[in-house]
């Protein structure tokens, strides 16, 4: 694979710390909007793309990678990695690359959000919410959120209030 372009945008140096082993690494990350374009502004209920560049300098059995959004208050939002949605990643050979996207829906709240990346390994005993942490990037961001440009606020109602919208089901009975 070609990861020219990931490599010249990654955000990866806004980080605010990074941390790890490093025995697997992400080498560079980039946050693109629907068209496939890096993009720091996204309209509500858009989607951004996270796509993150991994390298293994030693052999990694079961890669996990993951992320966890915050607001602007630190809050966390939501976090997850692909070993939490059952994803398995191929093992990753020393000096081997990969590339990994998350596609993430964003029904939330206009304004700020920061994020965090990381890579780990699952803990060979224990709880399976325990691993091993080979590199985590803190701090990146931020990214907007802005009311779509087809919303007339003065005729419809914003869709929900608080800081993201939930399934909601409205039954009569």
């Amino acid at each position: 694979h070609d990861h020219s372009a990931l490599l010249a945008h990654s955000i990866l140096a806004s980080a605010r710390s990074s941390h790890g082993n490093g025995e697997m690494r992400i080498i560079a990350a980039t946050i693109q909007n629907d068209r496939g374009d890096s993009a720091s502004t996204f309209p509500v209920f858009s989607n951004a793309t996270f796509r993150i560049l991994l390298g293994a300098r030693v052999p990694i059995a079961q890669p996990n990678v993951g992320i966890h959004l915050y607001d602007r208050l630190a809050n966390l939002i939501f976090a997850s990695s692909t070993r939490q949605l059952g994803i398995t990643v191929p093992a990753l050979s020393a000096g081997e690359e990969r590339e990994i996207a998350f596609r993430i829906g964003l029904p939330l709240q206009p304004g700020p959000y920061t994020f965090s990346l990381g890579c780990s390994e699952p803990a060979r005993e224990g709880s399976a919410d325990i691993g091993y942490l080979h590199d985590r990037h803190e701090g990146l961001g931020p990214f907007q959120v802005c009311v779509p440009d087809n919303l007339d606020a003065t005729t419809t109602p914003f869709p929900f209030y608080g800081l993201v919208q939930l399934p909601m089901e409205v039954l009569q009975c």
